[in-house]
């Protein structure tokens, strides 16, 4: 992240920064934390020893420029920033390969390993 800015109590806006990229070479994009937020987002808890972790399932994630992405909150959450930092980003190869199981398991990933 290179940047973020509350635009209102329930709207984030974050930046990332231009040239990062995986250890795989491929660049870390906002379609890369999109993606990440979506699968994470349908996982029943992403961080069960840590559920103040959880990011709000009703959370909306925009993409709204080619390094900006935008939170849009249901409610009021001072601890976005914090979950942000937690949140699991990584490359396509470990969404479509690896990833918690998905190779393995049908459904979300979780507990299986």
């Amino acid at each position: 992240m290179l940047a973020y800015k509350w635009r209102s109590p329930l709207v984030l806006d974050v930046w990332l920064r231009r040239g990062n990229r995986f250890h795989s070479g491929r660049p870390l994009t906002v379609d890369s934390v999109s993606r990440a937020f979506a699968e994470q987002q349908r996982w029943h808890s992403p961080h069960p020893p840590g559920t103040h972790f959880n990011i709000d399932k009703r959370t909306r994630l925009d993409v709204v420029g080619p390094h900006r992405l935008r939170f849009t909150l249901p409610e009021r959450d001072g601890l976005l920033i914090g979950k942000l930092r937690a949140m699991h980003v990584m490359d396509a190869d470990f969404w479509e390969d690896l990833g918690f199981g998905y190779a393995r398991e049908e459904s979300t990933g979780e507990g299986h390993w």
